[in-house]
């Protein structure tokens, strides 16, 4: 596993290897005291590592939702933002939850948004 740490307006590390996924609720719970996680993600991802990730934080403790969109770049859009913000909403995440961005690219870059955004 790579640590790279990050100094921003607060530093924080990010993880890259293999197997990381596995340890996802162990390392979510150390964030702090979120109760409610929300993955996002496409459909190719979470076809692919969804189940896995949504078992990991369940069996962590953490009341898990999602929001699954389909993949592409054309996703990328206000009505999408709207949506993913709705589903934060209806679920009631607080600012002390979770947002878990599975994916890179237009995942990545939603869910960042959208953190900023929400409440």
């Amino acid at each position: 596993m790579k640590t790279v740490t990050v100094n921003a307006s607060k530093q924080y590390d990010i993880r890259i290897g293999s197997g990381l996924l596995a340890t996802l609720g162990e390392a979510a719970k150390q964030l702090g005291k979120a109760e409610k996680v929300c993955i996002v993600s496409d459909s190719t991802v979470w076809n692919l590592y969804g189940e896995t990730a949504q078992k990991n934080l369940e069996a962590s403790d953490f009341q898990v939702s999602n929001y699954v969109f389909p993949a592409g770049e054309a996703q990328k859009n206000g009505s999408t933002l709207l949506e993913l913000l709705s589903c934060l909403a209806i679920h009631q995440l607080t600012r002390s939850d979770l947002i878990v961005a599975l994916g890179g690219g237009v995942v990545g870059d939603l869910t960042g948004f959208a953190a900023a955004c929400y409440q």
